[in-house]
């Protein structure tokens, strides 16, 4: 956008769930990955988003949980509502 400046255009945020099954209370972060893509799998990603995250100056953790995110897509289908300036607030 900052490239662009004479340009005007609106950005609307679509909802996409990769795991629409997801219990809402979620799970481990890794178990989810392994049993996803599978151990070998996994250790073959981990390097890489290590790199690519690091190359980005954004701090990448492992650990941690996921969560159904429905709840998420529904405050910004909300949020859109009130004007699509309000979805990146």
């Amino acid at each position: 956008m900052a490239r662009y400046p004479h340009l005007k255009f609106e950005v609307n945020w679509r909802p996409f769930q990769l795991n629409p099954n997801q219990p809402k209370e979620g799970g481990n972060k890794m178990e989810e990955l392994r049993r996803k893509y599978g151990d070998a799998t996994v250790q073959r990603m981990m390097p890489r988003l290590e790199q690519a995250f690091r190359g980005l100056d954004i701090p990448f953790k492992y650990g941690g949980n996921t969560c159904n995110t429905f709840d998420s897509h529904r405050l910004a289908a909300w949020a859109l509502t009130m004007g699509s300036d309000k979805q990146d607030a």
